[in-house]
């Protein structure tokens, strides 16, 4: 659905040609009118839509198209991303996220795949530039493969998770520096959805555990919180990879200015580096229990004024809230569609 109109984007399910997951139908659900049809070569596993383009997400392929008359405007062609890892912003800037292709896959920041090391897209998320169709950026995120990535409204800021589901990141847009770094847990888990707060201040994360976890967004200007070192085995030359396109630099620079060390500098320096990586990210604010939960289901999240909303895939829907001091959410209600 187009925000609140009556604009909605459907994919059919079924084995018939009306309703095979090929086909992508635009219905004016107010005036029960069908607007336009598309048929993909693939099944469709993802739609996004903003007020200026819609995005199909297909296992190898993202369709770009103007929505205000469906012209199809570009093709992006990916590795096989069979969870459809992509994200729109919702504004009219349309910044597109996705997972980097490989060195066999066309795309244009592959202009010399001889020197491309084999796998050293793992991790790595494009920015695209939905709105004028050209490639942005891209951003070493991960060492290991991602699992899922979300945008916030205003397409400043996206925030990725990896397999391993510990670390929580969260990149500029802007620049594809990593602004913010949270600490989901010290064991594995699926990470299945990610949102931001209307303000960007508040990230919620759900997984395949009964816990969801919502963070405190915290961002200084001008601050790269460099270190990309966690427990998802990241080396230290992790930054060292740099951006494909270049950043641009700042206007002018003052000297660096050296202080002597102090004895936290010392202590830190001379722990282990496993240790001292898991000094660095942050813990939640606050959290909530899923009611229950069972590891099989999944769950969406989202924010509704000040509230926290999730909803499963057993057809529960629960509101909380969240205390201003942090810690437990309060759940004030719960729905189950039957």
């Amino acid at each position: 659905m187009l925000f609140s109109t009556s604009l909605v984007a459907a994919v059919g399910s079924g084995s018939g040609p009306s309703s095979s997951p090929r086909r992508l139908r635009i219905l004016n659900t107010k005036k029960k009118s069908n607007i336009c049809e598309l048929t993909f070569p693939t099944a469709v596993l993802s739609v996004k839509l903003n007020r200026k383009r819609l995005v199909a997400v297909l296992i190898d392929q993202i369709y770009i198209y103007d929505i205000s008359c469906m012209k199809l405007l570009h093709t992006i062609e990916t590795s096989p991303n069979p969870k459809a890892l992509c994200d729109l912003s919702s504004n009219d800037d349309s910044i597109l996220i996705y997972p980097a292709p490989g060195p066999n896959v066309a795309s244009p920041f592959n202009t010399d795949s001889d020197s491309k090391e084999p796998g050293s897209e793992v991790g790595t998320v494009v920015l695209f530039d939905g709105l004028n169709i050209a490639p942005l950026n891209i951003v070493k995120a991960h060492k290991a493969e991602l699992v899922t990535l979300s945008l916030n409204s205003n397409g400043t800021l996206f925030a990725t998770a990896s397999v391993k589901g510990t670390i929580i990141r969260v990149f500029s847009t802007l620049t594809g520096e990593k602004v913010a770094q949270f600490r989901r847990g010290s064991y594995p888990a699926t990470i299945q959805n990610m949102a931001f707060d209307l303000g960007s201040k508040l990230l919620a994360v759900t997984s395949d555990t009964e816990t969801v976890h919502i963070f405190k967004v915290h961002i200084k200007e001008g601050t790269n919180q460099s270190n990309n070192s966690d427990d998802e085995q990241d080396d230290e030359n992790d930054d060292a990879e740099p951006n494909i396109l270049p950043r641009p630099g700042p206007l002018h620079s003052e000297p660096e200015r050296k202080r002597q060390p102090s004895i936290t500098d010392r202590v830190l320096r001379n722990l282990p580096k496993n240790i001292t990586s898991m000094l660095e990210p942050q813990r939640d604010f606050a959290y909530l229990k899923v009611p229950n939960h069972q590891k099989q289901k999944k769950s969406t999240v989202g924010f509704s004024s000040k509230d926290v909303v999730v909803a499963s895939s057993d057809g529960s829907l629960y509101t909380y809230t969240i205390p201003q001091n942090g810690g437990e959410c309060v759940l004030v209600n719960e729905y189950a569609l039957d």
